[in-house]
Order: C-alpha cells, then structure tokens, then sequence
C-alpha cells in the first residue's frame, strides 16, 4: 500500500467519554492551527475548519467530531492542498500531516 494511502488511516482518533473528548478535540484544533497555512475560520463543538487554500501547495484542514457507540466520539481530520492535479508536493504535505496527527494527539495526553 502507498506511503499516502497509509498515512491517511491515520486520520482519526476514537475518544471515550465527554471531558476526554473534549480534550481531544481542543488538541485537533491545535493541531490545525500548527499545521496548516489558512487560518481556522470556523471552530464550533463539532468542526473545525480552515479557510480553502487559494494559492497553490498551501494546506487547509478540517476536522469534525462524529458520535459513535455509547459516549465514543470519532475526529477525522481532511487535509486539502492546493494543487494543478495530483502534485507530488501536495500528496507529500498531506501524507506528512496525516501521519503526525495521531500521535500528536495521544502524546499530549500524556
């Protein structure tokens, strides 16, 4: 499987109960505000969502918040680069945040 295409399972995050959630959710803001280009436009208990990229190889993120089974929550995370057509440079960028994303999560948890 490609390097691309592995990092992007890497995507989610699965919480367990209210104030953990909230704790992950605070960190996925965090977290897009460190690593993409565009500016948090919209940041509500459910989305966090960057402003499109407008020039080319920029990055923009969005991430949202799914309930799951009992008090489970679920945060995917979408990195979107601006790009001509599938770009090397954009599909790089993108694989390099999604594999930090996890981990970035649970290591602050720490």
């Amino acid at each position: 499987m490609p390097r691309y295409e592995l990092a992007k399972q890497n995507n989610s995050v699965v919480c367990v109960g209210e104030k953990n959630c909230k704790k992950y959710f605070q960190l996925t803001q965090l977290f897009i505000n460190n690593n993409s280009d565009m500016k948090i436009q919209v940041a509500t208990d459910t989305i966090v969502e960057t402003y499109n990229p407008t020039d080319l190889y920029k990055v923009g993120m969005k991430a949202s918040k799914y309930p799951g089974k009992d008090d489970s929550e679920k945060i995917i995370i979408d990195v979107i680069c601006k790009s001509e057509a599938n770009d090397a440079l954009c599909i790089q960028k993108e694989t390099v945040i999604y594999e930090k994303f996890r981990s970035f999560v649970e290591m602050s948890l720490q």
